[in-house]
């Protein structure tokens, strides 16, 4: 997973409220550990006058993927209100 910082998300936010479209960004095959840089740029005008470009960017280290299931192992029964119910699931590490 890759977590954008603040300025990052605030940019890409501006790029969508103006309705202009961002490349996605896919690590699929970049080795975990890996430090890559996320770079945004904003170009836009106000009522036809050009404004100036507002370029962000951040580094960000690839995580390792987690994909898992998760599976109850069968239907729990419970009484309303009660507490301390056992609920039995199994997780697969896939």
């Amino acid at each position: 997973m890759i977590r954008n910082n603040l300025l990052s998300g605030c940019a890409v936010g501006a790029i969508g409220a103006m309705g202009l479209a961002a490349t996605p960004v896919f690590a699929a095959g970049t080795t975990a550990g890996t430090v890559i840089t996320n770079e945004v740029t904003v170009d836009y005008s106000v009522g036809g006058i050009n404004q100036n470009d507002v370029t962000a960017s951040t580094e960000v280290t690839v995580d390792r993927k987690v994909d898992l299931t998760v599976d109850a192992t069968s239907d729990t029964s419970v009484t309303p209100g009660a507490s301390s119910q056992a609920v039995g699931f199994v997780v697969t590490n896939l």
